[in-house]
């Protein structure tokens, strides 16, 4: 489904759910049986937003922002994420006798985007990475795409940004990637942390829970930021 990528709209999630059949097995249609319940014989499938028209225009950073389950990572998928492929190509795989330093060619590379991802930390750069921390190891991944998109010129989609990381951190992330964008160029960050929409300088925000798209000169409140869903009645609250 596409978006108007001059103006937002309000429609909610559900007017991108798109009903498909569905077949239950023999366990399914037993355990049906047992509890008295009859299951839908459609499941709701979400259609992707449509990022092109956005990326095919000239941007620093993009972001995809929403709560779990609304799309976000289909989205990066539809633009040209292709996560399966980066791995046949070797760029999550880290040699345990090595150093994260020596996953990079060349001394100069591995310095600016280590610290582009946030992972200043000298001593670290020689450990393997293995012996990293959840956020180090986060940092030192980041730090290897983003060596092979400025490499190859091609966009850097970031599932999960900050995902694993503290609050601090992540700002001193965002702050990282700003000043890198501005070589580099085209990222997209895909998160369902609001904060980071005050953090980083971007171009434009996808917002996969109120489904629309907001420019910077529709800036919103930090309050704006700070909505949270009730799943269990769909309303949307802002604090």
């Amino acid at each position: 489904m596409g978006i108007d990528e001059n103006r937002g709209t309000s429609a909610p999630p559900e007017h991108r759910l798109n009903p498909k059949p569905f077949t239950y097995g023999t366990t399914a249609r037993e355990t049906a049986q047992l509890f008295d319940y009859t299951p839908p014989l459609t499941q709701p499938v979400f259609e992707a937003f449509d990022l092109k028209p956005l990326i095919e225009h000239d941007f620093n950073i993009g972001i995809v922002v929403g709560s779990s389950g609304s799309g976000k990572t289909q989205a990066l998928i539809s633009a040209g994420f292709n996560p399966a492929e980066e791995a046949e190509r070797g760029i999550y795989e880290w040699h345990p006798s090595f150093c994260i330093l020596d996953h990079f060619s060349i001394a100069a590379d591995a310095i600016q985007y280590l610290g582009a991802a946030g992972l200043n930390s000298v001593p670290q750069w020689f450990k393997p990475f293995h012996m990293l921390s959840n956020g180090e190891q986060y940092r030192a991944q980041l730090a290897r795409r983003l060596s092979v998109a400025a490499r190859n010129r091609t966009i850097l989609f970031v599932d999960e940004f900050t995902s694993v990381v503290d609050r601090t951190v992540a700002r001193s992330l965002c702050e990282s990637l700003n000043r890198q964008s501005l070589q580099h160029g085209k990222i997209v960050v895909a998160t369902c942390h609001r904060d980071v929409v005050e953090w980083l300088h971007h171009d434009w925000v996808v917002d996969t829970d109120l489904n629309e798209v907001i420019r910077p000169n529709q800036r919103r409140t930090v309050s704006h930021w700070l909505v949270s869903l009730d799943e269990h009645v769909g309303t949307i609250t802002r604090g």
